[in-house]
């Protein structure tokens, strides 16, 4: 369908403009020191004002001694790349389940850091599972497919990985 097809290559001009627009920000890609769980709260937040009607709810759970006396863990990231993500994840959770519950998860212990976003949708196909990670690679009818793609290649940058179940 060629309409289809245009309107998909105008969804891929935007997003591509916005991320070139972005590397030319020095900002969102400076490194700030930020409280994770206060951070991630602010986040939510703003996020829930988006979406009054998502049921989004914040578990964490910190087994490292300093963050059991303080509950202060700091990560140096860029905050607003960091922020894109999360976003980007929560966005993808609720238009999964747009009605359903979109629970999100930090957990710490010395050595590492894990952020999950887990929602009640139907989940990836296998097909779609084997292929994650890759560009223009999207379930949804209008969506550009960079979403967890851009997602991936941050992650990677801090030295992390993403992984997404069926």
């Amino acid at each position: 369908d060629l309409q289809a097809a245009e309107v998909s290559i105008a969804a891929c001009e935007k997003v591509i403009r916005e991320m070139n627009s972005s590397q030319f920000d020095i900002g969102s890609h400076e490194k700030k020191s930020i409280p994770l769980a206060e951070f991630l709260g602010d986040i939510a937040d703003a996020w829930r004002e988006e979406h009054p009607e998502a049921q989004l709810s914040i578990h964490t759970e910190f087994t490292d001694s300093d963050d059991l006396t303080n509950g202060s863990t700091h990560v140096k990231v860029p905050i607003v790349s960091f922020a894109q993500v999360l976003i980007n994840l929560l966005d993808n959770a609720h238009e999964a389940a747009p009605g359903g519950d979109i629970h999100l998860y930090l957990e710490k212990n010395e050595s590492w850091i894990r952020l999950a976003v887990e929602d009640t949708g139907p989940g990836f196909s296998s097909a779609v599972l084997s292929q994650l990670g890759e560009p223009f690679l999207t379930t949804k009818p209008h969506g550009t497919g960079l979403g967890l793609y851009i997602s991936e290649i941050f992650v990677q940058s801090l030295g992390g990985h993403l992984t997404a179940r069926g």
